[in-house]
């Protein structure tokens, strides 16, 4: 559905930023229905900017698609989860 479509271009477009943009690939795992993703900070800018976009998409689409879409982070030491 469009939602799920929304989401997985978020992602994908995260992935791409961080790996053509800043040089950073985000850690985790990525499944069909559910990403896991860690960030370890300090971030640089760019990876930063890139990974703060996302978050705001994402809260976006949890905030306007509850029953489709759950967006949790956790900051744990020197990552965000």
């Amino acid at each position: 559905d469009i939602v799920c479509a929304a989401v997985s271009a978020l992602i994908e477009t995260l992935t791409l930023g961080l790996t053509q943009v800043s040089s950073q690939p985000p850690q985790g795992v990525v499944d069909p229905g559910r990403a896991d993703m860690a960030f370890v900070r300090p971030m640089s800018s760019e990876t930063r900017a890139i990974v703060e976009t996302m978050v705001a998409g994402l809260q976006d689409l949890a905030r306007s698609e509850p029953d489709a879409v759950q967006f949790d982070t956790e900051r744990t030491g020197n990552e965000i989860i």
